[in-house]
């Protein structure tokens, strides 16, 4: 479990990293949608 956590902030931070307006409209998309 705290490996799955830990792999999945590493994939955050990755995106963030490379993609943060792609990251954002992400972000956008799920708030909107909820």
């Amino acid at each position: 479990m705290y490996l799955l956590s830990s792999f999945h902030v590493l994939f955050i931070q990755d995106i963030v990293s490379r993609h943060s307006l792609f990251f954002v409209f992400i972000i956008i998309f799920i708030t909107d949608y909820i």
